[in-house]
């Protein structure tokens, strides 16, 4: 082969063409799990890809790309990886609810593309011609989608629950009466309508520091499927039991509090500011110490 053919395929076509072929393959992956039937996923796939690899005509900078150029085109891919997961989970359908491994292997797509065009953006604009080992900073993509994940993964690690409270169509029917003062608290609480639900309803209700967590929670129920009967909350199961647990949403720098409902909110500890997440919970799913409400 001629030693400039050579040169140019290497330094040219190799990789893009390497690229383009993995991508291929990815793809048919990804059709024949049903994620990208919609020709704007597609679309938006291969769009990403060319968009992410413009910071390759940054090569211009000559010696001036290292470490610069790169450091900046990291920070960037950096914020681009959030913001490129919130438009994947737009534009794939049913993408969220599949295992991260299929998030995965559609970043994988795009980094590869976008890679591999930025390295001939940056080999044609730059004379030492390593566009390869420029293009790595495109790996910042992954960063923060995987640090997402594994957050989120270690906020689901199962934990001892203390204590959790069973509802039945008997208690709603029954809940107890709001308390007649002006010492009202506001709180407000996250609640899947269903157990099948992807997204929460928050709702805020008043309370006093002296009611019980568990009764101010049947009002909610009460109240809300009062005025939502068409599309209320499903809040007990005859036929697979299962009861409801509390806790304050944990964040970085705060963990998860589990609430015992059968305290009043001052035993509880309870600010107003923090919110309150209701979970639904099979009996045999953990050893819980389980009251039974119903009789």
């Amino acid at each position: 082969m001629n030693p400039i053919v050579g040169k140019i395929f290497i330094s040219y076509l190799l990789f893009p063409i390497i690229a383009f072929l993995m991508g291929f393959v990815v793809v048919l992956v990804a059709k024949k799990n049903k994620l990208l039937q919609d020709k704007k996923a597609i679309f938006y796939l291969l769009l990403s890809g060319i968009v992410i690899s413009a910071s390759g005509l940054l090569g211009s900078l000559e010696v001036g790309f290292m470490p610069y150029g790169y450091l900046a085109c990291q920070v960037l891919y950096l914020v681009l990886g959030f913001v490129n997961l919130r438009l994947l989970f737009h534009f794939v359908s049913g993408l969220n609810k599949k295992r991260f491994g299929f998030t995965c292997l559609l970043l994988l797509v795009q980094i590869t593309i976008g890679w591999a065009l930025f390295s001939v953006w940056f080999n044609l604009t730059n004379d030492f011609q390593y566009g390869i080992w420029a293009g790595s900073c495109v790996l910042s993509m992954f960063i923060l989608p995987l640090f997402e994940e594994t957050f989120n993964t270690y906020l689901k690690i199962p934990v001892e629950i203390y204590k959790m409270r069973m509802y039945s169509a008997k208690n709603i029917e029954s809940a107890p009466a709001p308390i007649d003062t002006e010492e009202f608290l506001v709180y407000e609480i996250e609640i899947y309508k269903t157990p099948y639900d992807r997204k929460p309803i928050r709702l805020k209700a008043k309370s006093t520091m002296e009611m019980v967590f568990g009764d101010w929670f049947e009002l909610i129920i009460s109240d809300y499927n009062q005025k939502k009967f068409t599309n209320p909350i499903e809040y007990y199961n005859s036929e697979s039991p299962y009861g409801w647990i509390f806790y304050i949403k944990p964040s970085f720098f705060r963990p998860r509090k589990y609430i015992d409902p059968d305290v009043s909110f001052l035993e509880n500890k309870l600010p107003e500011k923090h919110l309150i997440v209701s979970k639904r919970v099979k009996q045999n799913v953990q050893p819980i110490k389980a009251i039974d409400y119903e009789q």
